[in-house]
């Protein structure tokens, strides 16, 4: 198997913590981890662990894994694994499942034992308790979930778990209810698209409709100051005698394109924050080619996989329907500063033919 340049080579070597990775000195420092950091495996799948003083005698290019964390990464000795220093967010919730245990088990006795730890989502531990019992649980879930990013099983979040943390112990799902949580979620999705694409178009069309109204409000005042003053296109100002006012309805109209222009593209580009370079905003619209990488290298079961499916759509059915409500909110400004463009103007034009009618005296 080809290396990577980042890759690190699994060896066998005794570590002092079944969570622990341990790296030479060197590659610590390549990758900006100290002693008690938290950093990611990735193998077959990805994992964490937590960061060990260098040992003596390990060699440069390869890493030492504790039992736990280089199952849950699916390698084994000579197998290559990514190591990347990822920081921890504080578990708010977390959903584990029982997959086996000699005794009754209570969630109670599985916080205990996991809290200080810090896990990601698919992982699995062995654990024993005070009462000789012991079982076999697998994360599903944690919140808070990554909402910045639109890959699902490409990009891992360590969770701690603390005494804060509430843990739930479910049990797997029957098949009919993982195809009917799946089924439900693919509509909630789908609908959050068709809704983002109507929303789209509504702003592009926005976006020509009020170029086109505003280019045609130019045309029609220049065409009103040409007949008002015989040709002379220097006297367009003097033509207008509430000047200040129709200008302020010519910038609601310009702001209004403006509006409609930010509409549509913020959805598909944005400034970074670094400077003034514009960048691409991921398309939360279905699986994308990470994730599928990510999958083929993975042991997912196809029940693991429903489940993890089903909560990608929900996932970016969320994210969805929120860019859905700001273009929403944005699309609906572009449109009152029309009106309010539209109405300023007209107003000025009621004023102007008083003038010119006598019923009303220029300030």
């Amino acid at each position: 198997m080809a290396r990577a340049e980042s890759q690190l080579e699994v060896v066998d070597t005794d570590v002092t913590g079944w969570e622990s990775v341990v790296l030479t000195a060197d590659a610590m420092a390549a990758r900006d981890l100290e002693p008690g950091a938290v950093a990611l495996v990735a193998g077959t799948r990805t994992t964490a662990g937590t960061v060990e003083p260098p040992a003596d005698g390990l060699e440069e290019g390869t890493v030492a894994l504790g039992e736990p964390v280089r199952s849950n990464a699916g390698v084994a000795s000579g197998s290559l694994v990514s190591v990347t220093a990822r920081e921890p967010r504080d578990a708010d919730s977390l959903t584990v499942v029982e997959l086996e245990s000699t005794g009754r088990v209570t969630e109670a006795a599985i916080k205990r034992d996991l809290s200080g730890r810090v896990v990601t989502v698919d992982d699995e531990f062995d654990l024993e308790f005070d009462d000789a019992t012991s079982a076999r649980v697998r994360v599903i879930c944690g919140d808070p979930t990554v909402f910045d990013e639109d890959e699902v099983f490409s990009t891992v979040e360590p969770l701690r778990v603390s005494d804060a943390t509430t843990l739930h112990v479910s049990t797997t799902p029957s098949a009919a209810v993982r195809d009917q949580l799946l089924a439900e979620s693919r509509t909630v999705f789908e609908q959050s698209v068709t809704r983002r694409n109507e929303l789209e178009t509504a702003a592009l069309g926005v976006t020509e409709q009020n170029a086109l109204i505003v280019g045609l409000v130019f045309a029609g005042l220049t065409l009103w100051a040409d007949l008002r003053s015989g040709g002379d296109p220097s006297s367009f100002v003097a033509e207008f005698t509430f000047f200040p006012l129709l200008v302020v309805g010519l910038l609601s109209l310009l702001l209004s394109v403006v509006l409609a222009v930010y509409t549509y593209a913020d959805r598909n580009h944005r400034l970074s924050r670094g400077g003034l370079s514009i960048e691409s905003v991921g398309r939360f619209a279905g699986i994308g080619l990470d994730d599928v990488r990510a999958v083929i290298r993975s042991e997912y079961e196809p029940d693991t996989l429903s489940l993890r499916r089903a909560e990608a759509n929900t996932r970016w059915a969320r994210l969805n329907n929120q860019k859905n409500r700001e273009m929403k909110r944005w699309t609906t400004n572009a449109q009152i500063a029309l009106v309010v463009g539209f109405l300023l103007i007209g107003l000025v034009l009621v004023l102007e033919l008083l003038v010119i009618l006598g019923y009303l005296t220029p300030p």
